[in-house]
C-alpha cells in the first residue's frame, strides 16, 4: 500500500496503489490529505458514516475524493474513514469512520478531476488523479 505526490506544472497529482480495492480507497484518502494538510489527520470525533455511487471504479474514486473536500470545505472538519468497503459488482463505496478538526492546513484543494486520471483493479489496484489547486 503506498502513493506518491506526481509532478505537475499547475495541479498536483498523486499515484495511489494497495493490495485490493479496499485498502485503494482508504489509501486515496490518505494522499489527499498529504496534499491538503501539514500533518496526517489523526484524532477523535463523531461517528459518521458514508454511502457512495459511481459508474466504474474511476468515476467512484474522483467521487469519494471529491465527498472528502466537500466534507472539509461545508463543515470545516476531516473524515478519517476507519472501515472502506468497495463493491466491485455495483461501484458502491460504504465507510464508516470520524469527523474530527482539520490538521492545519497546507494547500487548499478545489476538486479531484478526470483530466489524465487512471484507474486499474488488475494487476493490483491502482489510481491516478490529478487535483486541482
Amino acid at each position: 500500500m503506498s502513493f506518491r505526490e506526481i509532478p505537475h506544472t499547475a495541479d498536483v497529482g498523486i499515484e495511489v496503489e494497495a493490495e485490493n480495492l479496499d485498502e485503494l480507497f482508504k489509501e486515496a484518502a490518505l494522499a489527499l490529505y498529504s496534499v491538503m494538510f501539514s500533518d496526517k489527520p489523526s484524532g477523535d470525533g463523531e461517528d459518521c458514516a458514508l454511502s457512495l455511487e459511481g459508474t466504474d471504479g474511476l468515476d467512484l474514486a474522483i467521487v469519494w475524493l471529491n465527498e472528502l473536500i466537500y466534507i472539509y470545505d461545508a463543515k470545516g472538519k476531516t473524515f478519517l474513514p476507519s472501515v472502506v468497503s468497495v463493491d466491485e459488482g455495483t461501484w458502491r463505496l460504504e465507510s464508516q469512520g470520524k469527523l474530527i478538526p482539520p490538521p492545519k492546513r497546507k494547500r487548499d484543494v478545489k476538486a479531484a478531476t478526470f483530466g489524465g486520471a487512471h484507474f486499474t483493479c488488475l494487476p493490483r489496484p491502482y489510481f491516478r488523479v490529478f487535483l486541482d489547486v
